[in-house]
This record gives C-alpha cells, structure tokens and sequence, in this order.
C-alpha cells in the first residue's frame, strides 16, 4: 500500500505558526485545507518520505527567520537614527541657548 507524506502548515497573521508532517492513505494536492485535531492546516509540501519534508520545514522556518531578523534589525536601526538626531538636537540646543 502507498503511503503519501505533507507537510501541514498553520498561518497567523501571514507567518508560519507551526509545522507537522502526516501521513495518509490517499493523495493529497497542494494548498488543500485539512483540519487536524480541530485546527486548521494548508498543504504546504507533499514527498515520498518524512525526512524530505523535515528538511523542506527547516529551510522554510529558516528563511522566515532571516526575513524577521532583517525587519527587527532595520527598525533597530532606523529608531538609533532617530535617537542619535534627537540627542544630538538637545546637546546643540544646550551649547547654543540663544538660538
């Protein structure tokens, strides 16, 4: 009997939330929406076996985590700016009080 292996993936908020890999007796096609044990889960990779998919989660998870590292990083970067110019701002008005 063949055995068809997917990857189940649950969205939040245009995120990937969480990850399972199942197993069933029949085919299943991509993007088709499961429910599992009462949540939702889109088809996001179908192959022959497990491990195949594990990799494929991993690289996803990885690629999502980039993506928000990159995000977090230039907000860090842009709210330094705007700390450094206000700092900036208050020490020239300290050295110059007749402006």
């Amino acid at each position: 009997m063949k055995v068809y292996h997917a990857l189940l993936v649950r969205f939040e908020d245009g995120l990937i939330k969480e990850l399972t890999v199942q197993t069933y007796k029949f085919p299943r096609t991509l993007g088709e929406t499961l429910n599992h044990f009462g949540v939702k889960f889109k088809v996001g990779a179908i192959a022959d076996n497990s491990e195949e998919l594990i990799a494929y989660g991993n690289k996803l998870t990885k690629a999502q985590n980039k993506k928000i590292r990159q995000q977090n990083k230039s907000i860090r970067e842009r709210n330094r700016i705007v700390d450094n110019k206000f700092f900036s701002d208050i020490m020239n008005d300290a050295t110059n009080p007749l402006k």
